[in-house]
């Protein structure tokens, strides 16, 4: 096994390695190649190769002053043969001191393993999927809103949405980001499917509540839904949410996805009336800065 710098001749392993660490997620070799293009404060990629397949992958980004996000995943296949440990190693020499944040999947193996790491557990996130052809039809849509494809909205009105709702994530794991950035990893990416999500509309056309999906292989997520606050109470993000389903299923799409902090009782309500049920957990975890490296299991 060998550690290298991941290069775009890495996408379709590291699209693999996702795929099988987190099934529950969206990607694609396509998503990899343009997140490694695109996402700004990425201060490390590394993969662990055997024979010329991706076992495992890193990404380290910055976080801001004294901190870094990580995130390490190692094949199904090739768990409990120091994959793993090849690169969390490699992360520790990123972050240099510094405090790791990062989000663990919440079975076994994964959590003794950032246990022993040092990591300690914040926040618990609920995983949910549903089929969306088995979803009922949208409610009523309000006389004063019109719901449409977040094709038909300038992305410019869906990132102002999302300037306003971010911060009410109480993961915070959703932060508000400049628009160029929005549009550069967001909106353009090649797993966005603007013509599958759904924003509601006001006289004016403001985006007063939208939902945003990614889709591929016959998979979607919903990767983000706000509502403006003053505008919540009114069904809203049942409304986009269930108008995106709609969409999905006429698309083919089976199966859809979703991730929402155990705390986030109100669209976890949503969640549920829409026909959601809990197929994942994960955790938020951060190790403490200046901590040494363990040694190894």
């Amino acid at each position: 096994m060998q550690l290298r710098f991941a290069t775009g001749g890495a996408a379709a392993g590291w699209a693999d390695v996702q795929a099988s660490a987190s099934p529950f997620l969206v990607s694609s070799e396509e998503s990899v190649l343009h997140d490694m293009a695109t996402h700004p404060g990425t201060l490390a990629r590394y993969v662990v190769v055997e024979d010329g397949q991706v076992l495992g992958l890193t990404r380290v980004r910055d976080s801001g002053p004294g901190e870094v996000r990580a995130m390490v995943q190692v094949h199904a296949d090739h768990r409990a043969r120091g994959v793993g440990r090849q690169l969390f190693d490699q992360v520790l020499r990123v972050a240099d001191g510094r405090s790791i944040a990062g989000v663990v999947n919440g079975d076994d193996y994964s959590l003794a393993v950032s246990d022993h790491w040092g990591f300690m557990r914040q926040r618990s996130h609920r995983i949910s999927a549903v089929d969306p052809r088995q979803v009922p039809p949208p409610p009523a849509t309000p006389e004063d809103l019109l719901v449409v494809p977040l094709a038909d909205v300038a992305p410019g009105l869906v990132w102002r949405c999302l300037r306003e709702v971010a911060m009410d994530d109480p993961s915070g794991l959703t932060q508000p980001v400049p628009l160029d950035q929005f549009v550069d990893t967001d909106w353009h990416a090649p797993l966005h499917r603007p013509d599958l999500g759904r924003a509601a509309l006001d006289a004016d056309d403001k985006v007063v509540a939208y939902a945003q999906i990614t889709a591929a292989h016959g998979r979607a997520w919903n990767a983000m839904t706000g509502t403006l606050p003053e505008h919540r109470g009114r069904g809203l993000a049942t409304l986009v949410k269930a108008h995106a389903l709609a969409a999905c299923a006429a698309a083919g799409i089976t199966t859809c996805g979703t991730g929402n902090d155990d705390e986030n009782a109100p669209m976890l309500a949503v969640n549920h009336r829409l026909g959601y049920r809990p197929s994942a957990t994960t955790w938020s975890a951060r190790r403490a800065p200046g901590r040494s490296s363990l040694s190894r299991p």
